[in-house]
C-alpha cells in the first residue's frame, strides 16, 4: 500500500475516533470550554481594551519620538497620557451622562401614571371608534390582571437580579484586571510580537509560518480597525441622535440616544433591538411622536450606513450583505449578543482568506484567463 495512502487512512481512522469521544463527553467538553472561557475573560477585556486605546497610543508615540528621543521614556508617558486622555473622556462623559440618564428614568418613572391612563384613552377610542361591541373594556380589571402577572413575574424576577448583580461585579473585576492587562499589552507589544513570530517560525515549517504570520496580522489589523472604528461611531451616532430629536423635540433624547448608539454594535438587529423599546417609550407619550422618530431613525441610520460606518469602521471590513448575516445569526447563536458584535470581523477576516486562497488556486490551474 502507498505509504501516503496509509497516513490519510490512519489519520481518517484517528479523526473520526476523535468525533466520538467528543460526542461521547459532549456534556463535558462543554462544561470545560464554559470553564475556560470563565477564567480567561479578563484576559479577553485586556485584549479588547489594548485594541480600543491602541490607535491613541501609537499617535501620541508617534508626536513624542519628534521630541524625545528616549525608547523608553517615550513607551512610558506615551501609555500614561493614553490613560490619562481616556479616564479623562470617560469621567467628563459619566459626570454629564449619569445626571441626565437618571433625570430621563424618574421622569418617565413619574409619568407612568399619565401614560397609563392614556393607554387606556386610546384603547377606548379605538374599540369607540370601529364600533367593536363583543368586547368589554373595563380598565379596573386590566389592570387588576397586569398587577397579578406583574406578582408572579417578580418571583421570577427577583432571583434573577442576584444573579445580574453577581454578574455586574464578575463583570467590574474583570474590567479592571483587563484595564491592568491591556497597559501591559500595550507596553510590550513590539516585543510580544517577536516572541510570537519566534514561536511560530520555530514550531512551523517556514511555508506554513509565514501563511500564519499573515493570518494573524490581518486578523489583528481588522479587530483592531473594527473595535476603535464602532467606539468612534458609537459617539458619532449617538452624537447625531442626540442633536436631531433635541432639533425634533422628542422627549428622552439623551436615554434613547445613548440606547441607539450601543446596540448599533450589533450588526444588521441593532437598529431594531434599540429602535423598538425606544418607539414604545415615545409611543406611551404621544403615538405620533412615535411614528415621527421611527422616519427619523431611518434617515439616521441611512445617513450611518452610507456615510459615517464606511468612512470611520473603514472598507476593509466591508461584506456581502449575504456574509453579514451568517455571521449574525450563527455568531449570536454560539456565543448570544457578545457573538453578534464580534460577528463582522471574525466574518471578514474568513471572508479575506477564503477569497484570497480561492483567487490563488485558480490562477495555479488556469493563470490570468479564467473570469469568474
Amino acid at each position: 500500500m502507498n505509504k501516503r495512502i496509509y497516513k490519510q487512512i490512519i489519520l481518517l481512522i484517528f479523526f473520526a475516533f476523535l468525533c466520538l469521544c467528543v460526542l461521547w463527553k459532549m456534556d463535558k467538553i462543554v462544561w470545560f470550554a464554559q470553564f475556560v472561557l470563565t477564567v480567561t475573560t479578563p484576559i479577553f477585556f485586556g485584549i479588547g481594551i489594548a485594541f480600543v486605546l491602541n490607535k491613541p497610543y501609537v499617535m501620541i508615540r508617534t508626536l513624542l519620538y519628534m521630541v524625545i528621543k528616549h525608547k523608553k521614556a517615550v513607551k512610558l508617558i506615551s501609555l500614561i497620557l493614553t490613560y490619562v486622555l481616556f479616564f479623562t473622556l470617560f469621567i467628563a462623559f459619566a459626570v454629564f451622562l449619569i445626571p441626565q440618564l437618571g433625570k430621563s428614568i424618574q421622569n418617565l418613572y413619574a409619568n407612568l401614571q399619565t401614560y397609563s391612563d392614556n393607554i387606556t384613552k386610546l384603547c377606548t377610542n379605538l374599540y369607540s371608534s370601529f364600533e367593536i361591541s363583543f368586547f368589554d373594556i373595563n380598565t379596573q380589571d386590566i389592570l387588576s390582571s397586569l398587577t397579578l402577572a406583574v406578582q408572579s413575574l417578580s418571583k421570577v424576577i427577583f432571583p434573577q437580579i442576584f444573579k445580574v448583580t453577581g454578574d455586574f461585579i464578575s463583570a467590574i473585576i474583570n474590567l479592571v484586571i483587563g484595564f491592568g492587562l491591556s497597559y501591559y499589552i500595550l507596553y510590550d507589544k513590539d516585543h510580544l510580537k517577536k516572541q510570537m513570530k519566534g514561536i511560530i517560525y520555530a514550531w512551523l515549517p517556514t511555508k506554513h509560518a509565514k501563511k500564519f504570520g499573515n493570518v494573524l496580522k490581518l486578523t489583528s489589523h481588522t479587530f483592531s480597525s473594527f473595535v476603535s472604528g464602532q467606539f468612534i461611531e458609537i459617539i458619532i451616532l449617538a452624537s447625531i441622535c442626540f442633536i436631531g430629536m433635541n432639533i425634533f423635540g422628542f422627549e428622552y433624547s439623551l436615554l434613547i440616544s445613548v440606547v441607539i448608539g450601543i446596540t448599533n454594535i450589533i450588526p444588521i438587529v441593532g437598529p431594531i433591538l434599540g429602535t423598538i423599546p425606544s418607539a414604545i417609550i415615545l409611543f406611551i407619550d404621544s403615538p405620533m411622536s412615535s411614528v415621527w422618530f421611527i422616519v427619523f431613525i431611518i434617515v439616521v441610520q441611512q445617513i450611518e450606513c452610507n456615510f459615517i460606518y464606511p468612512h470611520v469602521v473603514g472598507s476593509h471590513i466591508g461584506l456581502p450583505a449575504l456574509w453579514v448575516a451568517i455571521g449574525v445569526v450563527v455568531g449570536g447563536g454560539v456565543f448570544g449578543i457578545w457573538g453578534m458584535a464580534i460577528s463582522l470581523p471574525t466574518v471578514s477576516v474568513i471572508y479575506s482568506l477564503t477569497k484570497e486562497g480561492t483567487a490563488k488556486r485558480l490562477y495555479s490551474k488556469f493563470g490570468k484567463g479564467f473570469r469568474l
